[in-house]
């Protein structure tokens, strides 16, 4: 299974405080095992990375640096095809007045959409409201539990 993180589970992942922990340990685990091909979109380390530098979280934007270079995070870089299937989904959800964001804003929202679209992936967000409407969603409580893992073979299940 392919998933994307945005920047709610990514800044998860780096963050040192212990209710992120079984996100964590369900990362490391999926990792590891190679079941899962797990992506973050270069817009969403710049979200994440931004913030952290903002905030001073100095360790935090080591754990990004880690996850991103060997901690198994495949980054992704948006090409002409995900800028064009981004335009398209931002005018779709306007004229439907699902707005993502402001009109004067990137809207990194439908840029991810659209890579997890093109790389046929699911998103894994805090944000399923915005997301779900274009691309299949879980937040990180429930993506350890519809992704259940086989003591024996750690053989992946989807549970609807």
């Amino acid at each position: 299974m392919k998933l994307f993180l945005d920047a709610g589970p990514l800044g998860q992942l780096c963050n040192s405080n212990p209710s992120y922990r079984p996100f964590q340990r369900w990362f490391l685990h999926s990792v590891r095992v190679g079941r899962l091909h797990v992506f973050v979109s270069a817009a969403t380390n710049y979200e994440v990375r931004r913030k952290l530098l903002h905030v001073g979280a100095t360790n935090s934007v080591e754990r990004l640096r880690e996850l991103t270079r060997t901690g198994g995070l495949i980054l992704t870089t948006p090409d002409i095809e995900t800028w064009d299937r981004a335009s398209e989904l931002w005018a779709r959800l306007r004229a439907e007045g699902m707005a993502t964001a402001a009109d004067a804003h990137v809207d990194f929202d439908v840029v991810l959409a659209a890579e997890a679209l093109i790389y046929g992936a699911v998103v894994i967000t805090e944000n399923a409201r915005h997301l779900s409407r274009v691309v299949r969603t879980f937040t990180p409580e429930e993506v350890h539990l519809r992704l259940r893992w086989g003591r024996s073979n750690c053989a992946e299940t989807y549970v609807q």
